[in-house]
C-alpha cells in the first residue's frame, strides 16, 4: 500500500466530516467518528492546516476553513 495515498485518504476522511459539520468538530469527535489514533487525528489536522484546509479554534474544535 501506497503509505502516501493512505495519509490522503485520512486527510480527506478529517475534511468530509468537517465539512459536514458547519460549526465543526471537537478533535475527540474526529477520532470516533475516522475510528484512527488520536496523534494520528491530531497530526493529520496540523497538515491539514499547514495546506490552509482547516483552521483550528478553541476548546480543541476544528473547522474547514470557507
Amino acid at each position: 500500500v501506497d503509505c502516501g495515498l493512505h495519509v490522503q485518504n485520512q486527510q480527506l476522511q478529517l475534511v468530509n466530516l468537517l465539512r459536514e459539520a458547519e460549526d465543526g468538530l471537537h478533535i475527540n469527535q474526529l477520532v470516533m467518528e475516522t475510528q484512527l489514533a488520536y496523534n494520528i487525528v491530531s497530526s493529520e489536522l496540523v497538515m491539514l492546516e499547514l495546506q490552509d484546509v482547516v483552521k483550528s479554534m478553541p476548546g480543541g474544535m476544528w473547522r474547514v476553513k470557507k
